[in-house]
């Protein structure tokens, strides 16, 4: 799993996940990664995993810790794009019902219509 910076946003920033998200030694730059994006005053995390192949629980607990990291300072962590591998782990573990998922960035960027 590699973690990248693709673009700021107006209040955040745009990730991108590419390879399995699995647990494993990245979860530690991932929160790492979210600290700093909340030291900076970024309060938006939009997650896009259109190159995340498959998921595990323990891939999908750094994105919820993510998300608490943020929740905590205020801010929200959106997913979009999900490839059919990592929507079908979102809805068999229900975490659809605590982080929203959109289909598009757009979607994602404004929470615009119900998520996915």
């Amino acid at each position: 799993m590699r973690i990248q910076q693709a673009s700021e946003i107006p209040d955040g920033v745009i990730l991108t996940i590419d390879g399995d998200l699995y647990g494993g030694p990245h979860a530690d730059d991932f929160y790492a990664l979210i600290r700093d994006l909340i030291a900076k005053g970024k309060k938006l995390v939009l997650v896009d995993l259109s190159h995340a192949r498959r998921a595990n629980s323990s891939g999908l607990g750094i994105l919820i810790r993510g998300y608490a990291l943020l929740k905590d300072a205020g801010g929200m962590l959106r997913v979009y794009n999900l490839s059919d591998n990592v929507d079908h782990m979102f809805k068999i573990t229900r975490f659809n019902s605590i982080i929203e998922v959109y289909e598009t960035e757009a979607d994602a960027r404004v929470g615009r219509g119900a998520p996915a």
